[in-house]
């Protein structure tokens, strides 16, 4: 069993930051990186979301990526879909030719019985 603790959330207030070691990164308000290492510094911009640079991947990724969706998620839900759709097709078809060939037994008329003892 793997047990995972949850993340810590680590804040300061603008006035500590001169008294802490190792110095921290300057951050703005919405910046949001992975991890730190003390004495390290954060590239400018790099994890900014209101500097971040435009996805450079390329058309054949995306394409590669929706591909594999579609096969992972598309595919089964569309076989589904079919296989249910011609259970019910075959199920309602059955249901139909078991009523006609009832009906057809109900409406056939028996002849009279013959009385052969006549006087």
């Amino acid at each position: 069993m793997i047990i995972v603790h949850e993340a810590w959330a680590v804040t300061w207030e603008a006035a500590d930051r001169s008294t802490l070691t190792p110095k921290l990164p300057e951050l703005s308000g919405a910046m949001f990186f992975p991890t730190w290492t003390p004495g390290e510094g954060i590239p400018k911009d790099a994890y900014d979301p209101d500097h971040m640079k435009t996805d450079s991947r390329s058309d054949e990724e995306y394409f590669g990526r929706t591909f594999w969706y579609f096969l992972v998620v598309g595919i089964p839900i569309i076989s589904i879909l079919l296989i249910s759709s011609c259970v019910c097709c075959c199920v309602s078809n059955s249901r139909s030719n078991r009523r006609k060939k009832a009906a057809a037994r109900d409406s056939i008329v028996q002849p009279n019985s013959v009385n052969r003892n006549t006087t």
